[in-house]
């Protein structure tokens, strides 16, 4: 269970200008980032507004009384242009399925940890009010920006918008670990520490060319670990959107929204794999409870099928398991 919490922990310069369409709003550059006061969401929280092609960024007053505006600005400069690259990925990726115009997402810095979700998230979308709160670190958020992109194009720009956790959790993985390069993690990898990587690389979990950790073969890695059940007995963060405890029942017959989000993601890959990206996409909104009607088989059939195509992913790929 080390490596399973090991990759929950990693699994994870264009500097974009400011909006001139912006009127009375005082600029502040620092560290390359040019600042707008805030005057239009949430003035009690955030002091400062940087406006990007995808992402409008809020900074929060507590983050800047606690760690200093040049740490949060050199953050912000350092991620801007993955973040642009990666958003994009992410929109081809799904765009036959989204709306024609996808407003720029808010992003709100909560590096103070006041938000609940940060005890189990380094970042997270409220599809109620419609942003993105990064927590903890910056090298702690930017593994998990991407993911929680993909959840606001699949709930909010959707046209058809997702219902439930296993669909949600699972495309959101599934496009920013095993379809989109995902720079903005990929970057966090390279400052693993050496026990991390010598610990990957012992697990084949090591991408064979630049040998960094590599997204998709940690969560084959993980997802195998789970079916094996190497998790029995432990937590977990389930795609329900809870911690929930591994029981030797679920071991047996989990339920959709029971699975961790490494199993969610490498079943959609395996979905997409046998039935294609477009007809896996075209029925993210059905009731996994009901995939019978959807994919000729039971969830528990479809589960155990997932699982010995996983198991065969690892041996093709030399990832270690025992």
């Amino acid at each position: 269970m080390h490596l399973i919490r090991l990759f929950l922990s990693i699994a994870l310069a264009m500097i974009l200008c400011v909006s001139s369409a912006v009127a009375c709003a005082e600029e502040k550059p620092v560290c390359g980032i040019a600042l707008e006061t805030n005057a239009d969401y949430r003035t009690d929280l955030y002091s400062y507004v940087v406006r990007g092609e995808s992402a409008i960024w809020y900074i929060a007053e507590a983050d800047i009384e606690k760690f200093g505006l040049e740490y949060l600005c050199t953050g912000l400069s350092g991620t801007m242009e993955d973040l642009e690259l990666d958003f994009a990925d992410a929109r081809n990726v799904l765009s036959g399925y989204l709306a024609d115009d996808i407003p720029a997402v808010k992003i709100c810095t909560d590096f103070c940890d006041h938000a609940a979700f940060s005890e189990y998230n380094a970042a997270y979308y409220n599809g109620t009010g419609n942003f993105i709160k990064t927590f903890h670190s910056w090298d702690a958020a930017k593994g998990y920006l991407l993911h929680e992109y993909v959840h606001y194009l699949t709930f909010t720009c959707a046209r058809t918008p997702i219902r439930f956790g296993f669909w949600s959790e699972g495309i959101a993985d599934y496009v920013a670990r095993f379809i989109c390069p995902d720079r903005m993690t990929f970057s966090t990898h390279q400052e693993l520490p050496e026990e991390a990587v010598r610990m990957a690389q012992g697990k084949g979990v090591l991408d064979p060319v630049d040998g960094t950790v590599n997204a998709k073969r940690a969560y084959l890695y993980s997802a195998e670990m789970f079916h094996l059940g190497a998790a029995v007995g432990t937590e977990y963060y389930a795609v329900s959107n809870n911690m929930i405890q591994r029981t030797e029942q679920i071991q047996q017959n989990p339920r959709p929204d029971e699975l961790s989000y490494y199993e969610a993601a490498c079943m959609v890959a395996y979905l997409a794999e046998i039935y294609g990206e477009d007809y896996v996409f075209s029925h993210w909104n059905s009731d996994p409870g009901h995939f019978q009607d959807i994919f000729s088989q039971s969830f528990p059939d479809l589960y155990r099928a997932w699982a010995a195509w996983n198991t065969l992913q690892c041996g093709r790929l030399g990832i270690i398991t025992e």
